[in-house]
């Protein structure tokens, strides 16, 4: 899942319209399968309820909620007194709606299958829905329900990085100096290395609910002329930056606030006196993380799945625009943990008995890059027999292979200071 917006949209195109939707409705959907699963095997054994009636009782809840939200959402509309707030509020809702049964349905998909999906589903339902009853609550407690108000169209704090305020001609959206000062707070920003390329973070025009999205363009360091804007988002993010030495890439880190795990990247390649953002590869882990080689022409997945303790590591290679996939570092049909098969590639003598056995957990992770070319993978699993762990280096050539050059196994002291 990428929450980063693409510099090349129109601020009124409908494709950036969309993903601001989505982005303010995917939030609230984090854990709630996994918290679901736990619930209704606590109540199952407090009350010894059957699946059919555990089935039966979510169906009623979520219908109750769907009732309430219902009424809520007439009651918001209500207060709305210009046509086009309303319209807002309706393509707000019904892409709220999307992604909620969206999420729903995937939720109850974690149980393949089972007779305890509709449960899954149902129970996620009433608890996205009832979330959002509370905003829609807030709005009318806060009267925050009203006709839109005027704004202009940006602020314009000081440029991250810039040293330099811009020109006194660039418009302002009547943000106050703490809202400005905030701005800069929520995006770790270097200017380029080579000293031509700043980021400007911001807040936009206030919508009808009185929110305002924050926003980072690309700017001339010098003459703070906006190049492009490069993101825009509808929730509390912090945002950081990270350059390649040739100043000809960045990648973007987005973190969304109160939500650790939720948190997107994008990498953008110069395109003339702009970047152009190259799309990351699509892949169906609960959560990710992108560790990138020091160039952004290679970097590594670490993937995390949701109801099982595993991990696994991915790498990707730039090659004419495209992300291209390398070759695994291991096989994840084999009967042997992913240390056990590392440690194997290393050495063919090396045996991991420990954490090899009948694995509980099994996590392979993406450290660091010590260069272009090198990579730092972390590796442990815990078996019937006991755990281990151990740190695997790898090396690249130009075209992608890998090989691993150097292996440590850590001590059961190392092992603990690291959990």
């Amino acid at each position: 899942m990428r929450y980063g917006v693409a510099g090349e949209f129109a601020p009124n195109d409908s494709r950036l319209t969309d993903l601001r939707l989505m982005k303010f409705v995917t939030i609230r959907a984090i854990s709630v399968a996994a918290l679901f699963i736990l619930l209704l095997i606590s109540v199952a054994q407090i009350h010894g309820q059957t699946q059919a009636e555990m089935n039966a009782v979510a169906r009623s809840d979520f219908a109750r909620a769907d009732a309430d939200l219902n009424k809520t959402y007439r009651a918001v509309l209500a207060k709305l007194r210009d046509a086009e707030s309303k319209q807002k509020l309706r393509e707000t809702q019904r892409a709220w709606l999307a992604s909620r049964d969206a999420e729903a349905a995937r939720a109850a998909g974690e149980a393949d299958g089972g007779s305890m999906a509709p449960t899954i589903r149902d129970e996620t339902m009433t608890h996205l829905t009832r979330e959002r009853i509370k905003e829609l609550e807030t709005m009318l407690d806060n009267g925050t329900a009203s006709p839109a108000k005027t704004a202009a169209v940006s602020a314009t704090p000081s440029a991250s990085g810039m040293g330099q305020n811009p020109p006194e001609s660039s418009p302002s959206s009547g943000a106050s100096p703490d809202q400005e000062d905030n701005a800069n707070k929520r995006c770790d920003c270097p200017p380029s290395p080579d000293g031509k390329f700043a980021f400007l973070p911001s807040y936009g025009a206030e919508d009808s609910f009185e929110n305002r999205p924050q926003i980072i363009d690309l700017i001339d360091k010098k003459s703070g002329k906006k190049l492009q804007q490069i993101d825009e988002a509808d929730m509390p993010v912090f945002w950081n930056v990270l350059w390649a030495p040739d100043s000809n890439g960045f990648a973007l880190k987005t973190k969304v606030e109160g939500h650790p795990r939720l948190q997107g990247m994008d990498v953008y390649f110069r395109s003339g006196e702009t970047f152009r953002k190259i799309e990351l590869p699509e892949n169906d882990a609960y959560y990710s993380n992108v560790v990138w080689a020091p160039d952004l022409k290679r970097f590594a997945f670490s993937l995390y799945y949701r109801l099982k303790d595993y991990s696994t590591v991915a790498f990707y290679q730039l090659r004419n625009d495209k992300w291209v996939a390398l070759q695994s570092p291991v096989d994840e049909a084999s009967e042997h943990t992913q240390l056990a098969q590392l440690a194997r590639k290393y050495s063919p003598k090396n045996t991991y008995r420990k954490g090899d056995s009948s694995p509980v957990s099994d996590y392979l992770e993406a450290r660091s890059w010590t260069d272009a070319n090198t990579v730092i993978l972390y590796a442990h699993s815990e078996g019937d027999k006991g755990e281990a762990a151990a740190l695997f280096t790898l090396k690249f050539d130009e075209a992608g292979n890998w090989k691993i050059v150097k292996m440590h196994r850590m001590s059961a002291k190392e092992f603990e200071e690291e959990r």
